[in-house]
């Protein structure tokens, strides 16, 4: 049989259409602030070495206090 193929509860299905309207423009809409989040600087950078052929590499960003 072809089609989707499912695991798990039936009823936690969304169903999901094209809906072309939902993507319309309002006066309100042109004024939202396309970019949201500012640039962010990291205070610590590295690479961490993962295996012989992979490393990776890391930043920290934000408030280093945690607050």
């Amino acid at each position: 049989k072809r089609g989707v193929s499912f695991c798990g509860n039936i009823s936690s299905l969304l169903r999901v259409q094209n809906n072309r309207t939902a993507m319309v423009e309002t006066p309100d809409s042109l004024h939202l602030n396309k970019d949201p989040y500012p640039p962010l600087e990291p205070y610590s950078s590295g690479f961490l070495k993962v295996s012989e052929k992979h490393t990776l590499y890391w930043e920290q960003s934000g408030n280093p206090s945690g607050y």
